[in-house]
């Protein structure tokens, strides 16, 4: 199905393609071209969402899945036509306004001139997309696989029902971490086959990355874009009121960025990911410049998940230099006494350690053996680690800088 004009007629989206053949940088600089977000659920979607919506030029609403709309709608031109001849031009030209129409009123109504969709169902229809609107720009949204399976199961503990997972969860029946870890393998390897086949029309944001140095990662986006940056936007973008609709539940109560939950996968059980799968999920990490899920994931905190983020880490808390000594005073306080406590009082045994976070990065570590009064090991950059068989840890407790900040004062 070309998207060239039928006789007598050339819509909009015709013309722009035909200026773009004759013009390669026209299409590149086309101020109104749409923008789609290319994701996964739980990868910070609707945090990339608020910050794109806080642009001065940008309008971005909740889910919207109008590219499903524009799918079933060429679906059932399809079956009304007949099987041996090719869909008239006029029914792409269609789908598009049926997308563009509803999407350019909102960002009227917004006093923006650019709109962005953030849908979920955006990767399943990516080429039609990009087939539809010869402009659009795509910002391809990655996040760890470990840290998105941590995060559906955290969203959904009753039960997965929502957020794509539903027959990936048909597929692995009482396997939920199996579920989650072949929807992430299936959607992501779709995602970045997509980017790799439209290079010039795609931008590759992490999620962790986002979270550890937003400032400088927005430059990118928009300059990608072709919009002024605006510092400071990643301050008040959840400061500001976005239209509420589909989207995570958890941002709405967030008022800054924060990198908390980035490793928090780490509790997730490895062995539950059968090999075959866990193979194809390692090369795809490893393509896209992620730490593999290896055979020491739960034995020890993986520190980095993003294999580039060594230097220059952004934190959103002041101070957060290890030689603060912040877990020093969390030993100190009654905070770790309690938590030892809690957890004995359960009848759980085993070892306890306590992580303290910046951007992903591990500033300090504490261990505490339940059951046993006192600190039996302490790690960090310089700090002496105890013997590998005498510390297994059972119980692994992630927390952000801030957060741990604010519990001890």
């Amino acid at each position: 199905m070309a998207l060239r004009p039928a006789a007598g007629s050339a819509g909009p989206e015709v013309e722009i393609q035909q200026r773009a053949e004759r013009d390669p940088a026209a299409e590149l600089q086309h101020e109104a071209s749409p923008i789609f977000v290319l994701c996964t659920s739980r990868s910070g979607s609707t945090l990339l969402r608020f910050l794109l919506d806080s642009h001065a030029d940008i309008a971005c609403p909740a889910e919207t899945n109008l590219a499903a709309v524009c799918q079933y709608f060429l679906d059932a031109i399809r079956a009304l036509h007949p099987a041996d001849e090719e869909l008239p031009d006029e029914a792409a030209q269609a789908a598009a306004s049926s997308l563009r129409a509803p999407m350019d009123d909102y960002a009227r109504r917004r006093g923006k001139a650019r709109w962005c969709d953030k849908s979920l169902v955006n990767v399943d229809h990516a080429p039609l997309l990009a087939e539809l609107f010869p402009t659009a720009r795509f910002l391809c949204l990655y996040r760890h696989c470990m840290d998105v399976i941590r995060s559906g199961l955290d969203a959904q503990p009753w039960g997965i029902a929502s957020y794509g997972f539903e027959r990936f969860v048909a597929a692995n029946p009482g396997n939920n971490v199996a579920a989650i870890a072949a929807y992430w393998f299936a959607q992501t390897q779709a995602l970045n086959v997509f980017e790799q086949s439209h290079p010039d029309r795609t931008h590759r944001i992490h999620y962790e990355e986002l979270v550890a140095r937003p400032e400088p990662v927005l430059a990118g986006v928009f300059s990608f874009l072709g919009v002024d940056e605006q510092p400071g936007l990643s301050r008040r973008a959840l400061e500001e009121v976005h239209d509420f609709g589909a989207s995570d539940y958890e941002v709405w109560l967030t008022d800054r960025v924060l990198g908390s939950s980035v490793g928090s996968g780490v509790s997730v059980p490895r062995a539950m990911i059968a090999p075959a799968i866990l193979d194809q999920i390692n090369a795809l990490l490893s393509t896209l410049g992620y730490v593999p899920i290896g055979p020491d994931w739960n034995t020890s905190a993986p520190g980095l998940l993003l294999s580039r983020l060594n230097d220059g880490l952004d934190s959103t808390c002041p101070d957060p230099d290890p030689g603060t000594g912040l877990l020093s005073s969390l030993e100190d306080s009654t905070l770790l006494g309690s938590l030892s406590k809690e957890f004995e009082s359960a009848g759980w045994a085993g070892e306890l350690k306590v992580v303290v976070l910046a951007g992903g990065r591990v500033l300090e570590e504490r261990s505490v053996r339940l059951g046993v009064s006192g600190r039996l090991g302490v790690s960090g950059p310089s700090a002496p680690v105890a013997p590998k068989d005498e510390l297994v840890p059972s119980y692994i407790i992630f927390c952000d800088e801030c957060t741990w900040r604010s519990l001890l004062h």
